[in-house]
């Protein structure tokens, strides 16, 4: 009968021997298990990338883990062939922890490729100790968790950043011409804003009589000139892609807008040497048409305008339809 005496195992012929290999590493490689097991929950808690700094204390603690145990396998008698294959599958195992903790402090593609492959040659060569010795199969049965986790972290950055930078070249390529076509535009509308005439008041003082004719002559023919100064400065703005229908419609605007000043003009001209009733009623006419267009016209320039200004962040136009 056999019995157990101090590291050694006494045979029934009185033989002498020391247990096996995998008997005396399983209690180092155990620690591998734990550490792996600690690197699972931190991989499987990870939701951004404020969340490596715990990754990479777990992938220390494996790396740590792995080569306190190669340690332990050099310093123990046994078969060469098994001590390779153990040496092998743990330092694949260091050698993961060191690529996953260089991914987790600086993260970047190449270095999460490394941390991929390295994994897969750590899983082989931890097949390659347990089939050396199936004693040894379950100590080298280790768990290592997978990189989804970080390669879906890795996916959102990349796509943040391809984002940035399409908003960047957005800026360059559509936004700086944008802000210049409209920083032009607001300047144009708003000086016809605040200098083009009230037409009301004109119209209500040659009516009432409280002006001349040739003084309301004068005013009317200084709002058309503003006008079609207006339309040619426009004219000479050409509007990047973004911006061509609103160009289209602010044009129109103001051509029926001008209609509008010259039905006013020709109303004014019917009190010119006595007043033309027939004349006067046909301008007077002619004005509320064009002037129901050109307000028509003004608010669709500017729900255009700004609707694009708007998916630009541009602001809104501060006159509105005041021009």
């Amino acid at each position: 009968m056999a019995a157990a005496v101090g590291a050694f195992v006494v045979l029934a012929t009185g033989k002498a021997a020391k247990p096996n290999l995998s008997s005396e590493v399983t209690p180092s490689v155990s620690q591998v298990h734990v550490a792996a097991e600690q690197l699972r929950v931190a991989v499987n808690q990870l939701s951004d990338r404020t969340a490596y700094p715990a990754l990479v204390l777990a992938a220390q603690r494996l790396g740590v883990a792995a080569r306190q145990a190669r340690t332990a396998v050099s310093v123990t008698d046994g078969n060469a062939s098994e001590k390779a294959a153990f040496d092998a599958g743990l330092a694949a195992v260091a050698r993961y922890a060191v690529a996953l903790e260089r991914e987790a402090r600086g993260p970047t593609p190449s270095a999460l490729v490394t941390a991929r492959i390295t994994r897969d040659d750590a899983l082989r060569a931890l097949t390659g100790a347990r089939a050396a010795s199936p004693e040894a199969a379950p100590a080298f049965a280790i768990s290592l968790p997978g990189l989804g986790p970080i390669v879906r972290i890795e996916n959102r950055v990349a796509a943040a950043r391809a984002a940035a930078s399409t908003r960047t070249r957005l800026q360059r390529t559509v936004h700086g011409p944008a802000r210049e076509y409209v920083a032009k535009i607001d300047r144009l509308l708003t000086n016809s804003a605040e200098t083009r005439a009230d037409l009301g008041r004109l119209i209500a003082d040659i009516q009432s009589g409280n002006t001349s004719v040739a003084d309301a002559q004068a005013r009317i023919a200084a709002v058309v000139n503003q006008r079609a100064s207006l339309q040619n400065a426009v004219a000479l703005i050409a509007p990047p892609s973004a911006f061509v229908h609103a160009a289209d419609l602010l044009r129109s605007s103001i051509r029926f807008a001008i209609d509008d000043d010259l039905a006013i003009q020709s109303y004014v001209d019917a009190y010119a040497g006595g007043f033309d009733k027939p004349r006067a009623d046909r301008a007077w006419a002619t004005h509320l048409l064009a002037t129901a267009r050109a307000s028509s016209a003004k608010r669709t320039f500017v729900l255009e305008y700004n609707a694009v200004r708007s998916r630009l962040g541009l602001g809104q136009l501060a006159v509105a339809d005041r021009y």
